[in-house]
């Protein structure tokens, strides 16, 4: 199978994991005007799954490095498989319950509380899980990606101003959620091998693990998307048929999404065995900072900003940019 091969290249897979998941809500964004979410996130689903599964295909079976990707998952251990699957129906859950929140306290507010909370468990936990990296530069960097994120809720603020339909509902679904988005990846990095090259018997390389995670998203969508089509948060209920009367357009658009997040946890994942799991997870949060800057250059999200706004995009940039240093000098000096 395909690895890094240097540091440098680890840490330029993070750079492209920031691109994907930064961008794939974009993506998004080109049919959610005529397309309910709910309907989306089946495609979305499928792409995810498609796109590991074209991976483990063809990075997956190269020669040279680790077990070659079919191998790898038919030695996995069942506690293992359990293991990979269960994040994907945790991070099933969690995506559903950022959508409660943001349909009851609005976008502005929960996706920045969810996110800083992921942010912040998933570092966490997987510095503990499999501890690397210099602890001061890993915790650095939380702190200052975590003000970035509030700068951003306030930004966006300014331009959505907030509304608030259920508080109560909207901040505990924000909560949970950041939760489980922020223990979804220490669960895939539980079922992978520390060393991809000679991977222990029962773990599963990078292909095999985020393939199984695919599968638990995709399989457990068929228990949770229809419950959330008949009883929606906003507008009316939906049924499959809905989905099926989408052009194919529409279809297709929704599988690029998917394809487009799955391939960019490939990459961190790849990315986490030089670097560790924690700063790879870190990093990977600076998505943020690239769905900015496609608002600020690509769209009229601030065009009408308020007095003041400017700064407060240039403080947040700032925080962005030194955290994400942060999380590479804890690689560094790691490493020495």
């Amino acid at each position: 199978m395909y690895i890094p091969a240097s540091y440098g290249e680890s840490i330029l897979f993070c750079v492209i994991t920031m691109a994907c998941w930064g961008s794939w809500a974009k993506v998004e964004r080109l049919v959610t005007d005529s397309w309910r979410f709910e309907l989306f996130y089946w495609d979305y689903a499928l792409g995810i799954l498609l796109a590991t599964l074209l991976l483990g295909f063809t990075w997956g079976m190269t020669s040279g490095a680790g077990r070659p990707f079919l191998a790898d998952l038919g030695q996995a251990s069942t506690p293992n498989l359990l293991t990979a699957v269960s994040a994907g129906v945790l991070f099933n859950i969690g995506n559903i319950l950022l959508t409660t929140a943001m349909a009851t306290i609005s976008s502005p507010r929960a996706l920045p509380l969810a996110m800083g909370i992921a942010l912040v468990t998933g570092v966490t936990l997987n510095y503990f899980g499999a501890p690397f990296g210099h602890p001061a530069f890993l915790f650095s960097g939380v702190t200052l990606i975590s003000f970035a994120i509030w700068l951003d809720s306030e930004t966006k603020a300014r331009v959505n101003p907030p509304f608030i339909r259920a508080p109560a509902v909207g901040f505990v679904a924000a909560c949970a959620s950041g939760l489980l988005l922020g223990i979804y990846y220490r669960l895939i990095a539980a079922a992978t091998a520390r060393t991809f090259l000679l991977p222990a018997m029962g773990k599963m390389g990078p292909y095999a693990s985020v393939f199984v995670f695919a599968l638990g998203v995709f399989l457990s969508s068929f228990l949770f998307v229809p419950a959330f089509m008949e009883r929606p948060i906003r507008g009316a209920s939906l049924s499959f048929d809905d989905y099926l009367d989408e052009s194919l357009r529409n279809h297709l658009v929704g599988i690029l999404g998917g394809a487009v997040w799955g391939i960019g946890l490939e990459l961190s994942i790849l990315a986490a065995e030089r670097i560790g799991f924690a700063i790879s997870f870190g990093l990977a949060q600076g998505a943020l900072l690239v769905s900015a800057f496609w608002s600020m250059f690509f769209g009229d999200e601030y065009r009408n900003a308020s007095r003041g706004t400017n700064t407060l995009l240039a403080a947040m940039l700032a925080a962005y940019v030194l955290g994400l240093v942060s999380f590479v000098m804890a690689s560094v000096f790691a490493l020495e």
